[in-house]
């Protein structure tokens, strides 16, 4: 669980331990971009967007706090990854306010509960063999 300062109330806390983290790939054209530089690609252009939303998870106990170490696991080189590679991505985060479903656009606002910066830390080479 991480404890969050609310801005305009110092002396409240917002405890989050979330059962889900979804996360959204390539979500603007300057990523898009870079992510086809990063493969040999030409990022000349107007990179294409992905037809679809690409979703993935991450896991939940994978969150820290905002004082606290990111940890590099040290076991990464004897999985052979000879330079094992940590990026990093500052992102804008949101909290959900309550369990909903199937909630129409026009009322999607109401269950947010506040935004946050969220600084996303992947290990690319394991991104980079998982073709699943």
């Amino acid at each position: 669980m991480v404890n969050l300062p609310f801005k305009n109330r110092p002396s409240s806390l917002y405890h989050i331990n979330p059962t889900k983290i979804i996360a959204l790939g390539l979500n603007y054209r300057d990523h898009i971009a870079e992510s086809a530089s990063m493969k040999g690609l030409p990022a000349s252009g107007v990179p294409e967007e992905p037809e679809e939303p690409i979703l993935f998870p991450k896991l939940p106990s994978a969150v820290i706090g905002p004082d606290d170490t990111i940890v590099i696991p040290a076991y990464l080189r004897e999985y052979n990854f000879k330079d094992p590679r940590c990026d990093y991505e500052a992102e804008l985060a949101f909290i959900i306010r309550d369990r909903c479903r199937k909630v129409p656009e026009s009322e999607a606002y109401d269950h947010i509960l506040g935004y946050l910066c969220l600084n996303d830390v992947s290990q690319r080479n394991f991104q980079k063999l998982d073709k699943s």
